[in-house]
């Protein structure tokens, strides 16, 4: 699995498509039900909120997310950086958003930050 994390809109998406060739299938973190397999899973951060906010345990719903879908790429919007947030709920999430990355990237066969369209590896090789 590959890892693609940056900021919004700067080709996460794009490079993502690009290594796939072709028309994959998507799991989308901002969908109220996940079905079937993926090769992408786009998102994952809104995916992380919403169980969150229902209540339930993030990690354990990303674990069996992955397990169910296989994906060939995961994608996540880096939420971390900037102004701490003054809500509660909002740190929590950042904090836990970025807990679930740290282990994701550990099991990755690469992590890929990606700015302004560009990849950079951080982990393995971006091929």
């Amino acid at each position: 699995m590959i890892l693609l994390i940056g900021g919004a809109f700067q080709g996460k998406t794009a490079l993502a498509l690009e290594k796939l060739n072709g028309s994959p299938t998507w799991i989308l973190g901002e969908e109220t039900a996940w079905q079937g397999e993926g090769q992408i899973v786009s998102h994952l951060e809104r995916f992380i909120r919403r169980e969150m906010e229902a209540g339930r345990d993030p990690k354990e719903e990303v674990k069996a997310l992955l397990e169910r879908s296989d994906p060939r790429v995961v994608i996540a919007d880096e939420i971390g950086c900037g102004l701490v947030p003054i809500d509660p709920f909002e740190r929590a999430w950042r904090e836990e958003t970025g807990r679930i990355l740290c282990a994701l990237a550990r099991e990755a066969e690469a992590v890929v930050r990606v700015h302004c369209g560009f990849p950079q590896a951080i982990k393995g090789e971006w091929r």
